[in-house]
């Protein structure tokens, strides 16, 4: 579930703390691919991020896969973000277990099969876990695009997106970050894949807010190769969101939660 971890917090979260990465152009598309590009400055990728944090909420549904040699690791999660403020709930399943994640400003609570509640907060960056659970997190990386291309339309949940594929400075992401645990995750990231650049596909919707991000990562060390993908889709902006944190009597503090 490192893996997973990582990219999280490139997604959308430390507060999902799993996700992979998508570079790979597949989906709903039905429309060709254009070889036009275009640097950051005129990237429509600039106001994306603004769009999507100022709807104030959005549900979230979540798909993964860590493959390594002959084995697979499938994921899938459900759940709720508030932007302002933030918070955001998520319940996932793998394995036939599931975890739930509730991030509520720089805390998480962490609870694996309907054990005990666990929490995280401060500097500690455990199991991908940072003291940055903002649901923005993820999402900051869309103001460290360089360069995008257009891939085409899609038909996500109903509705037409539009899709680019954009190349993300990594490095750039790090440095923008608040506090030295998670800026540590993107330095780390890059020195397990080998490369300071993500690339990332991306639709935005008619208000040009994210509708879906999916991309892939492959970390070449060790004896087998393992490479994570994802699909992240952002929909029913504006939809009400209650988020609380578990009761304290059900609240343990650890140092060293795992999301499985």
């Amino acid at each position: 579930m490192r893996r997973f971890a990582y990219c999280a917090v490139v997604t959308g979260t430390a507060m999902t703390a799993l996700t992979g990465c998508g570079g790979e152009h597949t989906g709903d598309d039905k429309a060709s691919p254009t070889s036009a590009s275009s640097p950051a400055g005129a990237s429509p990728l600039a106001a994306a991020y603004t769009n999507t944090v100022n709807s104030g909420s959005a549900g979230l549904s979540l798909t993964g896969e860590v493959t390594g040699g002959t084995t697979s690791t499938k994921v899938t999660g459900e759940g709720k973000i508030s932007f302002k403020p933030p918070a955001s709930s998520l319940t996932f399943s793998s394995k036939g277990k599931s975890t739930e994640i509730r991030a509520i400003g720089d805390s998480a609570y962490l609870r694996t099969s309907a054990g005990s509640w666990h929490k995280v907060e401060g500097d500690q960056m455990t199991g991908g876990i940072t003291r940055d659970s903002s649901p923005t997190a993820g999402l900051s990386f869309l103001n460290s695009v360089t360069r995008t291309t257009p891939i085409g339309a899609a038909t996500i949940r109903g509705g037409q997106a539009q899709g680019y594929r954009a190349a993300v400075d990594l490095n750039k992401v790090a440095a923008g970050q608040r506090s030295p645990a998670e800026q540590q995750v993107f330095r780390s990231l890059i020195k397990e894949t080998g490369s300071s650049t993500l690339s990332v596909d991306i639709w935005l919707d008619a208000q040009k807010r994210v509708a879906r991000e999916k991309y892939s990562v492959t970390f070449p060390t060790g004896k087998t190769p393992t490479t994570t993908t994802s699909t992240l889709d952002l929909y029913d902006y504006g939809t009400k969101v209650s988020i609380t944190p578990p009761p304290d009597s059900a609240v343990k503090t650890t140092d060293t939660p795992s999301p499985g």
